[in-house]
């Protein structure tokens, strides 16, 4: 009887141990588990901060291949002025132009006053003949 008492110790001390063992178990299942949806969360929130960061680098590549926005201003204001002076260029072109459609109908005007006076000449010249042979 003492070794089946003995027996039953044996048998209960193991069942306690693999009780203890199995409570280990659970308890580290259950933390891998939590451990788990940190790491789960965390991939979620490293995820976006990765895509974030490429997103910002491609926008900082877009910007850096850009010229600045001084140079830019440069430019426009220098292309602004280089228009200006087209423009006035364009103005003191036409204003010449002007005086010179008034010189041409001016002579053009003159040319036919001079004709008409030649031709008055001729007529007065035909006519004092045509009285000088009559006379």
């Amino acid at each position: 009887m003492k070794k089946m008492a003995l027996g039953v110790q044996s048998a209960e001390a193991e069942l306690l141990y693999y009780d203890e063992i199995g409570e280990e178990t659970h308890k580290n299942i259950s933390a891998f588990r939590d451990e788990i949806e940190s790491l789960r969360s965390s991939l979620v929130n490293e995820t976006k901060v990765r895509k974030n960061r490429e997103e910002y680098e491609a926008l900082a590549k877009m910007a850096s291949d850009r010229p600045s926005s001084r140079k830019t201003k440069r430019k426009i204001e220098e292309i602004e002025a280089k228009m200006g002076e087209i423009r006035k260029d364009t103005d003191k072109v036409q204003k010449k132009l002007d005086v010179k459609e008034k010189q041409f109908l001016l002579l053009v005007q003159s040319v036919a006053d001079l004709k008409n006076g030649l031709d008055e000449d001729k007529e007065r010249e035909q006519v004092e003949k045509n009285l000088n042979q009559d006379a």
